[in-house]
């Protein structure tokens, strides 16, 4: 890391913001598409 916690965090945030709402989008595109769900 970069060896100050104030950096850390604030990469570590950013990290989140992007990998949450990826993960919650990929999770209801399978969860969708396992019920055979059409649009």
């Amino acid at each position: 890391m970069t060896g100050s916690w104030t950096m850390d965090a604030f990469f570590i945030g950013c990290a989140l913001l992007m990998v949450i709402p990826a993960g919650i989008w990929l999770y209801y595109e399978v969860f969708n598409k396992d019920k055979g769900a059409k649009k």
